[in-house]
């Protein structure tokens, strides 16, 4: 549901079958076709006993038979993944006066690189405008920004925005009002067409409803339970039409995250979590 490809397996508790290799291979096993049917590559698979920390730091006597790295060995050898995309995203957060017909917007730099007198767009609306100056408490003269850094930006004629628009430099996301995702409901309550929630997608809040349950699956096993539904239990996983009262930005999770994944609220409560498809 999240995009992810690969996974490392440990198999705990090994103390509680005498660190049997037949029983570790036995559990390989069955883990390699589970997660191969769901097209997820297994990149190690290690067995450890946390209660005596077998397997943990280094590599367990009692397990001679397992040729593999300990866990924190195979912990240290992984990168951590990152949806990597050279295009500017910048979700406004706020904006400020601090002083006469200065206005101040702050956000963070989810991708790309913003630089000073660069010309962007400023989403939904499709405004044109540039970069005049990027800030940071008592540096004044910054030329460039890089992923990850949060910083304040004046724009040319003084433009001023709001909590929620997306500034980029080129129009590579997509502006809808129509949204396909997988959802994990989380809620006591159950989900109901045409029912009316909180849609939170970085810093962009709207109203909703759920139009269409294309499909819902079981949360354990994966498994389709039911197509075309009208309605989503608690701890149920499904596919969705998703319809905004007006158009916001977004992209598929899989191009970048920050405008990809999503939550929804009811009565200030997180009721769903999902991605965009």
């Amino acid at each position: 549901m999240f995009g992810f490809k690969s996974v490392l397996v440990v198999i705990n508790k090994m103390d509680l079958v005498d660190y049997s290799e037949n029983k570790f291979r036995e559990i390989e096993k069955l883990i390699k076709e589970y997660l191969k049917n769901l097209k997820i590559d297994v990149s190690n698979i290690v067995p450890i006993s946390a209660k005596f920390g077998e397997n943990i730091i280094s590599i367990s006597n009692r397990m001679s038979w397992f040729k593999g790295h300990s866990l924190l060995d195979m912990l240290d050898t992984c990168e951590i993944s990152k949806i990597i995309n050279d295009q500017l995203c910048f979700p406004v957060q706020d904006s400020y006066d601090f002083v006469k017909d200065e206005k101040i917007i702050v956000g963070r730099i989810e991708s790309g690189i913003m630089k000073k007198g660069c010309e962007v767009y400023v989403l939904p609306e499709n405004i044109r405008t540039t970069i005049e100056s990027i800030e940071k408490y008592n540096n004044n003269d910054i030329q460039s920004v890089n992923p990850g850094e949060c910083v304040g930006i004046t724009l040319k004629n003084r433009l001023q925005l709001r909590r929620g628009q997306i500034i980029v430099d080129s129009l590579y996301p997509e502006i809808t009002d129509t949204i396909r995702g997988n959802i994990f409901w989380i809620s006591k309550k159950n989900c109901n067409l045409g029912e009316s929630f909180n849609f939170k997608c970085s810093t962009q809040e709207i109203n909703c409803e759920i139009t269409k349950i294309f499909k819902k699956f079981d949360p354990a096993s994966l498994e389709l339970v039911e197509e075309n539904s009208s309605i989503i239990n608690e701890a149920e996983i499904a596919e969705v039409s998703i319809k905004t009262d007006r158009k916001i930005v977004v992209s598929p999770f899989s191009n970048l995250q920050v405008l990809g994944r999503f939550v929804l609220e009811k009565n200030d409560n997180v009721i769903a979590g999902g991605i965009i498809i």
